[in-house]
């Protein structure tokens, strides 16, 4: 059982079949917003991609698959509703509007060979994948639009927010240190006698610490204190000096105190702009809920329950 389950989690081969529907279900109607359709053929492939990466056990969970459909039904809906948006406020997006998106977002890729890998592993082609870089940008000047409805967060109300939420703005103590880290405490040790002779801490980090930093001479950023007991000892050490050796469960340390910073309450300068974006982004959210809520009560939505239950999702070893 354990090595046709591993097989499955490899190559998954995963296929939609119906049950007690006399005719071929491909053609029908599973979901339609006004005009719009979502054929059970496309609601087939939709709900395919989304499943690829359940292993069996998933795959045979009713609740599970129910989760997969009615998201997929979800996101068809908003789709929908985009697009009728769009037509009724003659939104488009001009093709250099497109061209620039695309090219914008395929330099996260090292190369094209790896952006098609990255299609294909997501069950997408490549006309899939523009329509959907065009609905995101018609999404983003709904929001746009939708920005417009309400007034930028008032500093009253950041100043409200602040007072309510001040746990959220506190801050641990923080440090940066340059350090070297060793496997073993003997390496440490003669280590920290070559250091107590001169020797350049930064040279010896770059050449025997096992750390990420070591490269950059064991300099670190800001580290939280509370992230390793080790970097607690090292806020109390004094600036310059190389620390004793300090284990942890990364290996063997010796530190050397650059700056400090301590932690409490923020103040509310600090975190104006945090809390700025925050306000703004649940007032989107809020403005976006309505506007959602307005688009099911104006728009016809048919959805074949039947259809939709009779669906069913299995695996077999190809």
């Amino acid at each position: 059982m354990k090595p046709w389950l591993h097989l499955l989690l490899i190559t998954p081969f995963i296929t939609l079949s119906c049950t007690g529907i006399k005719s071929p279900p491909q053609d029908q109607i599973v979901v339609r917003v006004g005009q719009e359709e979502l054929s059970a053929k496309n609601f087939a492939k939709d709900i395919m991609r989304r499943a690829k990466d359940l292993d069996a056990v998933l795959v045979s969970d009713p609740l599970i698959i129910q989760r997969v459909k009615n998201s997929a039904i979800k996101d068809f809906m908003v789709q929908s509703f985009l697009k009728i948006w769009a037509k009724e406020n003659t939104i488009t997006i001009a093709d250099s509007e497109l061209n620039i998106e695309i090219e914008r977002l395929q330099k996260n890729y090292p190369n094209n060979n790896a952006f098609l890998a990255a299609l294909t592993k997501e069950g997408l082609s490549l006309d899939d994948w523009r329509r959907e870089v065009y609905r995101s940008l018609i999404e983003h000047k709904l929001f746009q639009q939708l920005r417009a409805t309400f007034a930028a967060p008032a500093d009253s109300e950041i100043q409200l927010y602040y007072d309510h939420n001040k746990d959220k703005f506190k801050k641990n103590k923080a440090v940066k240190v340059r350090q070297i880290v060793t496997d073993s405490e003997d390496g440490a040790k003669q280590l920290l006698k070559e250091l107590k002779t001169g020797k350049s801490f930064s040279k010896l980090a770059e050449k025997y610490s096992v750390s990420p930093e070591g490269k950059k001479g064991g300099t670190t950023e800001w580290i939280d204190t509370a992230t390793l007991e080790v970097y607690e000892e090292a806020y109390n050490l004094r600036p310059g000096i190389p620390s004793n050796i300090l284990k942890s469960p990364y290996g063997y340390h010796i530190m050397e105190l650059l700056e400090k910073r301590p932690g409490g309450q923020q103040n509310l300068k600090d975190v104006k702009e945090t809390i700025r974006n925050t306000l703004m982004e649940s007032k989107e959210q809020a403005a976006y809920s309505q506007w959602l809520e307005t688009q099911i009560r104006k728009n016809k939505v048919f959805k074949n329950d039947p259809l939709i239950a009779s669906l069913k999702i299995s695996t077999e070893d190809k």
